[in-house]
């Protein structure tokens, strides 16, 4: 269980930042 929070949280940052930088781009 641990792990797979982990793994979303992950995957959700790594969104965000791409996000951000498709924006700022």
């Amino acid at each position: 269980k641990s792990l797979e929070d982990h793994l979303c949280t992950s995957v959700s940052y790594d969104g965000a930042m791409v996000l951000l930088m498709w924006l700022s781009a």
